[in-house]
Parts: structure tokens; C-alpha cells; sequence
């Protein structure tokens, strides 16, 4: 039986390879290779402090170079950038008209960084300082709240101060290249075989495509932004309790296949 300072190790060991790219199989191969040892040690008698007093980054690099990386990772990544971009962009077609200004796509990008790229650096910090820790998660929830408010600032800046406008196309323009960008994206998301993929991003933009159905009803500028706003943030809601609801169980079964 592995005391829990041994068993945060291989988690925050297995995390330090996934970050880096690592193929999942040898890593978890690596984290049952460690738990053997310890639980060789701990019947044994021996003392693993060695191993516990190295840095979790220093010990992966012992062995990390001989790892293969993920297959298809840079594939992957560039998909995964594509697909965020999508994210970001198409829903807004799906607005009263589309405007793309110089201040807009300097949001798409901050956007992109704080919703991307951030997350990803401060979850392996979290990760490397505490674990599997419960506040890793209430930290991830807060840091989540606190990225959305930038996201929500930043793209309210960008609408009041767009810098140059480069092209602006009415309602109908708008919504008809927003149905064709968004039928584009979801079958390649099908070629690909993401086809969870094509269902987020359809969520996504249901919250306008609903509001849009009202508004041709009421004629209701007003309408079309309760819908749209109220629909987007209980999307938004869900997606997150998804997701942390995912990692939760996800992780319960990794430590039960440890056990």
C-alpha cells in the first residue's frame, strides 16, 4: 500500500509526461513501473526518499527523451488550434451583422491565449504543487470564473474600440455564412473522426441560432440578447460541470487502477 506523498508523486509525474506529450501507454506504464518499486520498497523495508526528494520535472527527464510522443500530435494540436479559432469566430455570425475590425481579431487572439493557453500553464502549476489535491479544482473552477470576466471585458472593448474596420455584412450575410462556416467545420470534424468536436461547436452557437429564430418572430433586438445571453451562459455552465464532473470520475477510476 502506497502512502499518499508516493502516490501524488506518480500523478504528478504522469501529469509532467502528458504535458510534454508524451504516448499515454508508456507513461502509464512509467507510473506502474514506480508504484511497483514502492510497493516493493514499503514490503522491503528500504527507504525511497531519494526518489521522493528529486524534482517530479528532474526525475521525467531521465527518461522522458527515450518516450515517443504522442502519435499524431502536431496533427492534432493544429487541428486544435483550427477548431478554437472556429469557436471564437463563428458564433458571432449568427449575431445582427458581422463586423471585422483590427480590435476583433486582436480579442480572437487574446481570447485564444486566456482561454487556451493560460488554463493549460496554470493547471500543470497547480498540478506540480498540489497534487491531486480537492483545491486543485476549486482553484481551477475560480481561475475559470476570473478568465470568462476577462473574455467578457475584452470582447466589450473590442466592440467599443474596433481600432479599423476591414469588411461588415448585413443580417442575412452574416447568418448565411455563418450556417455554411459552421456546416464546413462540423463535417471535417466528421472526416477527422472528432465528432465531438462538431457537437461542441454546434452547441455553441445554438444559443444565437435560437435567439436568431425569436427575434424573426418578435422583431426584438432585446429578445434576441436575453435569449442569446441567457442560453450562452447556461451552455457555458454546463459545459464546465461536464467537464469537471469528467475529471472527477476520470481520475477516480485512474486512482482505483492504481489501487
Amino acid at each position: 500500500m502506497m502512502t499518499k506523498e508516493q502516490e501524488d508523486y506518480i500523478f504528478k509525474l504522469k501529469a509532467e509526461l502528458m504535458f510534454r506529450g508524451k504516448d499515454e501507454d508508456e507513461v502509464h506504464a512509467i507510473g506502474d513501473e514506480l508504484q511497483d518499486h514502492f510497493e516493493m520498497a514499503e514490503a522491503n523495508g528500504d527507504d525511497v526518499s531519494n526518489i521522493l526528494n528529486t524534482p517530479v520535472k528532474d526525475y521525467a527527464d531521465n527518461f522522458s527523451k527515450e518516450m515517443s510522443f504522442t502519435k499524431g500530435l502536431p496533427k492534432y494540436l493544429t487541428y486544435f488550434v483550427l477548431f478554437m479559432f472556429a469557436i471564437f469566430t463563428i458564433p458571432d455570425f449568427f449575431e445582427n451583422e458581422f463586423t471585422l475590425t483590427l480590435g476583433y481579431i486582436l480579442n480572437t487572439i487574446f481570447i485564444f491565449v486566456i482561454s487556451v493557453v493560460v488554463p493549460l500553464f496554470l493547471i500543470k502549476k497547480a498540478i506540480m504543487k498540489y497534487g491531486d489535491a480537492k483545491r486543485v479544482y476549486v482553484y481551477a473552477f475560480i481561475g475559470g470564473v476570473i478568465l470568462f470576466s476577462l473574455m467578457v471585458l475584452s470582447t466589450f472593448i473590442a466592440k467599443r474600440y474596433p481600432i479599423y474596420t476591414l469588411v461588415t455584412l448585413n443580417q442575412t450575410q452574416s447568418i448565411i455564412t455563418g450556417l455554411i462556416l459552421l456546416a464546413i467545420v462540423m463535417l471535417l470534424c466528421f472526416i477527422v473522426k472528432q465528432k465531438l468536436f462538431a457537437l461542441v461547436i454546434f452547441i455553441v452557437c445554438l444559443s444565437n441560432i435560437i435567439g436568431q429564430i425569436f427575434k424573426a418572430h418578435s422583431h426584438s433586438n432585446e429578445q434576441f440578447l436575453t435569449i442569446s445571453l441567457v442560453l450562452y451562459i447556461v451552455l457555458i455552465i454546463g459545459m464546465n460541470i461536464a467537464f469537471f464532473v469528467h475529471a472527477y470520475y476520470t481520475n477516480r477510476k485512474e486512482k482505483k487502477r492504481n489501487s
